[in-house]
């Protein structure tokens, strides 16, 4: 009997200490992942920028069937979803876009092509989404992304800091900047981009 107790007490305690041990390994887990998935979606968003495949991280203006004028965001929203962006962020980066339909909808395809050439008609319009990159904030391209810190505030949401780079043209060294936030939720076992910084700055 005390035998039976004893190695029942031995396996209680062996139990107790691997816990935290296998919590610390799944969060090790979950950082690869999340740095993987914000690094990811960076490179995607630069590389776009920087090779001007516009229809490819914001939405392009079209002419409906009615030849009226509107935007096609299919192409950027499939970006966004391979790229791991939550369904509620999607949803608010589409209802972003709402104000410029609805003042684009009565205008001719044809006369947008004229009439919009310059940034003051698209701030009008509240269209001017090409003269800003909402991901990284501010009106330039950086040359890239380091991820500073990954803070976990529970088992199913995190938070990482990023700062940006650029490449000095002298040495080839990278010289470090900036900073923007970037949220992160777990759902069935996959993590999603849920919020950045620089997007709510726009939008708040």
């Amino acid at each position: 009997m005390k035998s039976s107790v004893k190695l029942l007490f031995i396996l209680f305690f062996i139990f107790i200490l691997s816990d935290p041990l296998r919590a610390s390994d799944e969060q090790n887990t979950d950082s690869l992942k999340i740095s993987r998935i914000v690094s990811d979606f960076y490179t995607w968003y630069l590389n776009a920028i920087n090779n001007e495949k516009h229809n490819e991280y914001m939405p392009r203006f079209i002419a409906n069937e009615s030849g009226m004028t509107t935007i096609d965001y299919s192409n950027y929203i499939k970006n966004l979803k391979k790229y791991y962006i939550s369904d509620s962020l999607i949803i608010k980066e589409i209802k972003s876009y709402q104000a410029c339909k609805e003042n684009l909808k009565f205008v001719k395809y044809s006369d947008f092509e004229i009439k919009f050439n310059d940034l003051d008609e698209f701030e009008r319009a509240q269209c001017d989404f090409g003269n800003y990159y909402r991901w990284i904030g501010g009106q330039e391209p950086i040359g890239g992304i380091r991820i500073k810190e990954i803070q976990y505030i529970n088992t199913e949401k995190a938070l990482v800091t990023v700062d940006y780079y650029d490449i000095n043209d002298k040495d080839s060294n990278k010289f470090f900047y900036g900073e923007n936030k970037v949220g992160l939720i777990k759902i069935k076992n996959q993590w999603y981009i849920d919020s950045v910084d620089s997007w709510n700055l726009i939008f708040r």
